[in-house]
């Protein structure tokens, strides 16, 4: 019998469990945070970059995000939830592999036997991905970045009752995303300095952001973070399968 809340998840869906995407997504949101608190600390004083900070924050909260959303709700619906990313998972290594062996160059370069695995493994992924979209029928955007970042936000919400987060997530999602493409539409709706150009009657911008801004988008991140850290620890902590897993994938366990 599972020995934990989590565990049990685990069993609903054993080819992709739980345990795993909310894990991974809280070592990826950490590792961003890591990288962002390395540009604070750094030797000679802080130094933000004024776009690649931002994208910083946006990766730690997305995966912080998708964390939780796996970690929340009734058992069906983290079952759903997971089995969701597990489409998303198998749809992008099937586009991947039919990019990559499909390239005019690669039969070039790799033996046949490579591409027959690969080949295979792409089929593999067609039908798991046909086999979850007959199964959970999802609907258009169920699944995207944010939808998850307001679902998060609501878990956070309803434990202190702010709707500031929501508004805060999904905007540091949305403009973070601007950066991260190269876009200049959030530039627009980020507080920034400017400066009057005498004689001209316009504003000549002189940052990207401003205190505010970057402390807001790295709140955001940590936050959801430690979020995510409080839903992850009493899921696991019922038995000695933290002790066991921790062994097994280095995460973390009492």
């Amino acid at each position: 019998m599972p020995t934990s809340q989590l565990a049990a998840d685990d069993e609903r869906n054993p080819t992709f469990p739980a345990s795993t995407i909310a894990w991974s997504s809280i070592g990826s949101a950490v590792d961003h945070l890591g990288l962002a608190d390395d540009a604070l600390r750094r030797e000679g004083g802080a130094r933000l970059r004024p776009v690649a900070f931002f994208t910083v924050c946006r990766g730690a909260l997305v995966a912080a995000g998708q964390a939780m959303w796996v970690m929340t709700g009734t058992p069906d619906v983290r079952l759903r939830r997971v089995r969701l990313v597990e489409r998303e998972e198998v749809n992008s290594l099937k586009v991947f592999l039919d990019d990559y062996v499909g390239d005019e160059s690669t039969a070039g370069d790799i033996s046949p036997e490579l591409v027959r695995q690969l080949r295979l493994k792409a089929g593999a992924a067609a039908r798991r991905s046909k086999q979850l979209h007959d199964e959970l029928h999802p609907r258009r955007g169920e699944a995207s970045v944010t939808r998850i970042l307001r679902d998060a936000a609501d878990q956070i919400i309803g434990l202190d009752g702010d709707p500031w987060l929501r508004r805060a997530y999904v905007f540091e999602w949305r403009a973070a995303s601007g950066d991260a493409h190269a876009r200049l539409w959030q530039r627009s709706v980020r507080p920034h300095d400017d400066i009057p150009l005498i004689g001209e009657g316009s504003r000549l911008r002189v940052s990207t952001g401003t205190t505010d801004s970057y402390g807001q988008s790295l709140a955001a991140a940590t936050l959801a973070v430690s979020q995510a850290f409080e839903l992850w620890v009493p899921l696991c902590l019922s038995s000695g399968w933290t002790r066991r897993r921790r062994v097994a994938s280095g995460g973390p366990g009492k």
